[in-house]
């Protein structure tokens, strides 16, 4: 049992990681990085053209041991959404930052998604179709945390800090990531040995 708290709260993370600076970008894009009202639009158009590559790269994660690459996907996730504090001394480089930050935004989700049915199907058959659910909640409730904690960190700090705060959340999900990884392999290690002696047994 005591996997599934790190596996749903991994999931809450990586998005209030992402929208920690997501929900500030309009005014980090008019006031940190000055760039006029008119081409605002084309930047988060820019955002959600790129966005639509993370899709078909978390496919393929997820298809090839994803929740074993997840911790080092959040690293990568979190150097990205801390490199916005330093790109943003330059419009061309702030762009690339977001447009990574874009690229890495749908990446964890289906990954997520599979592996919070598999860990039903192994544990809970019964609560698969209740597992099924569980992203889009986590999806919910990371949003309002990271929209909440950078509405703290821009009336406490600077605008732009919320970008190496958001890492940090990413950090804390890569965390929790590798403690659901480790507690899930101790469970399967625990059932293989289990059966090995039932086997043995039996003879």
């Amino acid at each position: 049992m005591a996997y599934r708290f790190p596996a749903l709260s991994q999931k809450s993370k990586t998005n209030g990681a992402t929208y920690t600076v997501y929900t500030y970008l309009t005014p980090i894009l008019h006031d940190v990085l000055a760039v006029p009202d008119r081409y605002i639009s084309l930047v988060f158009l820019l955002y959600g053209v790129v966005s639509v590559f993370s899709t078909f790269i978390g496919g393929k994660i997820a298809a090839n041991n994803g929740i074993g690459k997840l911790r080092f996907m959040f690293l990568v996730q979190a150097v990205i959404l801390a490199s916005l504090y330093v790109s943003s001394r330059s419009l061309a480089g702030a762009l690339v930052s977001i447009s990574l930050i874009a690229l890495l935004v749908y990446v964890m989700n289906s990954t997520m998604q599979l592996y919070f049915i598999d860990l039903a199907d192994k544990h809970v058959p019964s609560a698969r179709d209740l597992a099924s659910s569980l992203t889009p909640v986590s999806v919910n409730v990371g949003i309002a945390l990271g929209s909440a904690l950078g509405g703290f960190v821009t009336t406490s700090k600077q605008l732009i800090d919320v970008s190496w705060i958001g890492g940090l959340v990413a950090v804390a999900a890569a965390v929790l990531t590798w403690i659901s990884y480790r507690l899930d392999h101790k469970t399967q290690h625990s059932y293989q040995q289990k059966a090995s002696c039932s086997g043995e047994a039996i003879k």
